[in-house]
């Protein structure tokens, strides 16, 4: 964020720099995350988050409503994400994502828990990109239907079928993987 406040003080967009601190201060953490859900990476998942908020304010754009703005960005960060998935260097590139371990006594219920969601997340992430974005905004955004209806540019009927659809997917992926457990 740093960067993007520092083209921000010389002069390289249209936006003011009050402006674009309110816009990261609003959105920064939705976008942070929604890239991080996506890319599995918190550096590339920040980013993700400086480029948006870079063309934000290169294009200084005007919404007509706060939750037509929200729809945008979320839109524009699940589209460079999108992208950077696409692209050949990161298909290629195998990152380690260790992490230091808790309290020695809660360790076989922490690694049960967190073994559980990232299966869970991985079999998320397998999903279709119709199922897969309608699941990330809804669970993990804690957006309702209407709010991704609009930021996916889809019929709210459509966002349910799709929620519905994917459910019973992930629902018929894990009972299938318990049994065979």
């Amino acid at each position: 964020m740093l960067f993007v406040l520092a083209l921000a003080e010389f002069g390289e967009g249209t936006m003011s720099p009050e402006r674009l601190g309110e816009l990261i201060d609003r959105y920064g953490q939705n976008v942070l995350r929604t890239a991080y859900l996506y890319l599995k990476d918190r550096q590339r998942a920040e980013d993700i988050c400086q480029e948006v908020f870079l063309k934000l304010f290169r294009e200084d754009r005007t919404f007509e409503s706060p939750e037509h703005e929200k729809a945008f960005i979320l839109r524009m960060t699940i589209n460079l994400c999108k992208d950077q998935l696409k692209s050949f260097w990161v298909r290629r590139i195998v990152l380690d994502d260790s992490k230091e371990p808790g309290r020695v006594e809660d360790i076989a219920d922490q690694v049960a828990d967190e073994e559980a969601r990232k299966a869970l997340f991985a079999r998320v992430m397998a999903l279709p990109e119709v199922f897969k974005s309608v699941i990330l905004l809804y669970y993990y955004e804690g957006f309702n239907t209407r709010e991704i209806s609009e930021t996916l540019g889809i019929p709210d009927a459509t966002v349910r079928s799709r929620l519905k659809r994917a459910r019973e997917r992930l629902g018929k992926e894990l009972k299938g993987g318990m049994a065979h457990a």
